[in-house]
């Protein structure tokens, strides 16, 4: 399965790469690069819980791009986000305060989480 993502995210990188694509291509080239990082990841993920339930998972603590991390999420939900929040709403619903209430929560969880 590992195979034809990294085909996908090979072909990306040339793409990326060629003069001749347009900075429009690139953008959205660059958008399935990132799609299949994303895809690469669940499949390691999948592997990385297989290896758990079977006790043979080894774990590799790394450093970590929060921001980055928390700058992708809003960028592959924007468009979620926009549909759900128009300019007519002045008062938020209790859904949405709680949705923020659990989003902050964790994020202070993630950004304050030591791994001993």
């Amino acid at each position: 399965m590992k195979n034809p993502i990294g085909g996908i995210i090979n072909f990306s990188a040339m793409l990326l790469e060629d003069d001749m694509t347009t900075k429009d291509q690139k953008a959205i080239i660059k958008d399935i690069e990132q799609s299949a990082y994303s895809v690469l990841n669940m499949v390691n993920l999948s592997l990385d819980l297989y290896r758990m339930e079977q006790g043979t998972y080894e774990f590799n603590p790394c450093k970590i791009d929060v921001v980055q991390i928390l700058n992708r999420i809003i960028k592959e939900k924007k468009s979620e986000l926009d549909t759900r929040i128009s300019p007519c709403s002045l008062w938020p619903t209790a859904r949405w305060l709680r949705g923020m209430m659990h989003l902050k929560h964790s994020a202070t969880n993630c950004l304050l989480f030591d791994v001993q």
